[in-house]
């Protein structure tokens, strides 16, 4: 009836402006997320289906290796007793000193011991942050080479403090 439909038009008036002001900032909105969604197809999601060619190699993409990792790790963390979830770690010893450098604000250097030399650095830091180019487009920078020179491993550093 129409008083019925009177009634509807005055309920739904509040929503139907909302609706108006929501599709005006989504012509805004869509193109920001069009380009999010470049960026994700194009360069972040791809080196997750890179299988990484080193000597600890499986044969499998890497993010598999990630969530095969995650699942190890959840499984380590589970606990008998129900007192919550915890992972234990051992601590390092040997004849092989090592240091992680000089800390931040001006902390002093951390050293550890290992029972067998490193084998070395990967992926390669040389010596610089990569450039950081907020012009450009995400979508349109190279997502990494994740076997190229960059990934190789290098001996590790021998600039390191040594312990007191």
């Amino acid at each position: 009836s129409e008083a019925e439909l009177q009634g509807l038009a005055r309920e739904l008036s509040p929503a139907t402006r909302d609706f108006a002001r929501l599709t005006d900032k989504a012509i805004e909105l869509l193109p920001q997320t069009d380009l999010a969604s470049k960026c994700a197809s194009r360069v972040v999601l791809p080196p997750g289906d890179v299988v990484v060619r080193d000597e600890f190699q499986t044969g499998r993409e890497n993010y598999k290796d990630f969530f095969y990792a995650m699942v190890g790790l959840a499984g380590e963390g589970q606990n008998f007793d129900g007192n919550g979830s915890y992972v234990r770690f051992q601590t390092g010893g040997g004849s092989q000193q090592i240091s992680l450098g000089q800390g931040s604000a001006g902390a002093p250097p951390q050293f550890g011991g290992l029972p067998t030399p490193p084998l070395g650095n990967r992926p390669f830091y040389p010596g610089k942050l990569p450039p950081y180019r907020p012009g450009q487009p995400c979508f349109k920078q190279q997502p990494p080479d994740l076997n190229g020179p960059a990934a190789a491993r290098v001996p590790p550093s021998q600039g390191a403090p040594t312990a007191p």
